[in-house]
């Protein structure tokens, strides 16, 4: 794999001084509820690689995804966009890594046949 120079770990709770106080209202976590180094993976198993990784998070979690791929912008742009995830932010790493942001969704409701007439 290559050095892309981002720490690739789990991410950490925050301290409990680092904590807001929230009291009964539902905040969303401002930095990422998980890692992934997707160096190397090209698009047939990058984005299966995300979708099981986006799949394990909480609604509302927020996955970094560090990667390689030239394509993979415009490809994971496509793909929130068909799941209803939320493409957060694109950045430009160093050389050709690239770190991207996406926010999962909350479920969406089943829609029955009564529902549609």
């Amino acid at each position: 794999m290559a050095d892309t120079s981002y720490p690739i770990r789990p991410a950490s709770p925050p301290l409990a001084d680092e904590v807001p106080d929230i009291r009964d209202r539902a905040v969303p976590a401002l930095g990422p509820s998980a890692h992934l180094d997707a160096t190397g993976l090209t698009c047939a198993t990058l984005t299966p690689t995300i979708r099981f990784a986006v799949l394990g998070l909480e609604p509302g979690g927020l996955l970094e995804i560090v990667t390689d791929d030239p394509q993979a912008e415009e490809g994971l742009r496509s793909w929130t966009r068909l799941t209803g995830h939320g493409f957060i932010a694109a950045d430009v790493g160093p050389g050709s890594a690239r770190k991207f942001h996406i926010r999962r969704s909350p479920p969406r409701a089943a829609v029955t046949e009564k529902e549609t007439d």
